[in-house]
């Protein structure tokens, strides 16, 4: 079921990034990142893609968080101790 959750994940990247405004292209490491089926990947293979998966997402929250002058996200914490940014949902 992990494989299948990391597969399904990626795809969404793959096909919700560039539909952001403004959207998110992908370079050529990325794109051949997406081509490769996550779900083949076992042990240490696994882990480095979810961690290229989860910097993916980090760095997209803080572009979009900069892009939109923090207007639709929100910083949970604070500079003493910590603190996260993460995107506003908006009502469907």
């Amino acid at each position: 079921m992990r494989r299948a959750k990391l597969a399904r994940f990626q795809s969404l990247l793959q096909t919700e990034l560039p539909r952001l405004e403004p959207p998110i292209m992908f370079g050529d490491s990325i794109r051949d990142l997406f081509r490769s089926d996550p779900a083949c990947l076992v042990g240490s293979a696994r882990k480095r893609r979810e961690d290229l998966l989860d910097a993916i997402v980090c760095a997209v929250v803080g572009w979009h968080h900069w892009v939109n002058g923090g207007q639709e996200s929100q910083v949970v914490g604070d500079r003493e101790t910590g603190f996260i940014v993460v995107p506003r949902t908006r009502p469907v």
